[in-house]
């Protein structure tokens, strides 16, 4: 029967489109300069975080890595092969570059995390006793990451040797940790 309009009802001719789902190109990499060596593991690890999260085409990866990059790291990086970059293997073989290129700085990492566990700084006056506990953590986590582990009496005399207490802080934390 038909609905008072002498046809029916019309279907829409116009479907509905759903919202973009075309890869958003904004996504930027994280940057490296080069000039602290030692941040590479932490760049490595940034950029696979990096690649995993990202809406941009893998094929593009490179090339925004690329971007990313400043100082001795892009030099670095210039040495790979135009074609490689504008491939999706570029990320790979621009990662390999640079790890080729700091594997001197990365070799002598041990030395330093101990540096800075067992004779790292001590906390500093306006730093607060979490912030330095944090510090000290981290420092033993790359002490860690260099496969030496240290007790946990150990790492507890050495957090209590830095942590400049002062006699009231020290005669209260002494006497807590007593067994």
């Amino acid at each position: 029967m038909p609905d008072g309009d002498g046809g029916g009802t019309l279907a829409s001719s116009v479907t509905p489109q759903p919202a973009s789902t075309a890869p958003k190109d904004r996504d930027p990499p994280p940057s490296f300069d080069g000039s602290q060596p030692h941040l590479f593991k932490q760049f490595e690890r940034d950029v696979s975080l990096w690649q995993w999260e990202s809406d941009v085409p893998k094929v593009k990866h490179a090339a925004k890595l690329l971007r990313g990059l400043s100082g001795s790291a892009r030099a670095a990086a210039d040495e790979v092969p135009l074609e490689v970059i504008q491939s999706e293997e570029g990320v790979k073989a621009i990662m390999t570059r640079l790890r080729e290129h700091y594997l001197p700085h990365l070799e002598s990492a041990m030395p330093r995390a101990f540096e800075a566990a067992i004779y790292g700084d001590a906390r500093k006056s306006r730093e607060s006793i979490q912030d330095y506990l944090i510090r000290m953590d981290r420092a033993f986590k790359e002490l860690k990451d260099e496969s030496i582990t240290l007790p946990e009496t150990v790492k507890g005399y050495i957090i209590y040797r830095q942590a400049s207490l002062t006699s009231v802080q020290e005669d209260h934390h002494m006497d807590s940790w007593r067994l």
